[in-house]
């Protein structure tokens, strides 16, 4: 696996991930910093491009700031 970029839904995520390929049975980081100065709840989506089957992939991150 090639992670060829990720991309978030606000400027307030920040991703670093790993950027050698994954060969079968390795694993990959995906590290996401989140800063916001809003209080309450969140959810943003964070895209995933890579060489996988269908090219990207979605994840959510959903929480609460204090």
């Amino acid at each position: 696996l090639y992670i060829s970029s990720c991309k978030s839904s606000c400027t307030c995520i920040k991703v670093n991930w790993t950027r050698e390929p994954i060969l079968p049975g390795q694993t990959g980081i995906l590290i996401i910093n989140f800063a916001s100065d809003k209080v309450g709840l969140f959810s943003e989506a964070i895209t995933i491009y890579s060489n996988s089957s269908g090219g990207s992939k979605n994840i959510v991150i959903t929480g609460y700031v204090q």
